[in-house]
């Protein structure tokens, strides 16, 4: 399983992978509302299952990163190099801000964690 270096590492294929998908992963829950996923069932991933092997159990789990790494010793060491401040803001700005707020609000944290954001120049508006 591929380590991540660093929060900038993160940041980069995460901001990547968001901007590109432009789709939330979600499904709906036994309660017909909409639920994030780390892997939905039309193969879009969020900001943290961008990082899951696939095929990893991983993928269908439904909890946050803090339980999720203490489930799966070897999603934990992936993650292991980044801040869990910067995993749980990254997967919010997935699961809690509205698609077309992405692009701003990943700037935003880069600022805040001292990330370069040149990976964000090809989607400027």
């Amino acid at each position: 399983m591929e380590k991540i270096k660093n929060n900038q590492e993160f940041f980069d294929r995460v901001a990547k992978h968001l901007l590109t998908q432009k789709v939330k992963a979600i499904e709906k829950n036994h309660m017909g509302n909409d639920q994030c996923r780390y892997l939905d069932c039309n193969g879009n991933k969020c900001a943290i299952g961008c990082w899951i092997p696939n095929g990893h159990d991983a993928q269908d789990a439904q909890m946050g990163i803090s339980n999720l790494m203490n489930t799966y010793e070897d999603i934990k060491e992936i993650f292991s190099n980044v801040s869990i401040s910067l995993l749980e803001r990254m997967q919010s700005c997935h699961d809690s801000h509205d698609i077309d707020k992405w692009f701003g609000r990943l700037k935003s944290l880069a600022r805040e964690y001292y990330l370069d954001v040149s990976v964000l120049e090809q989607y400027a508006a």
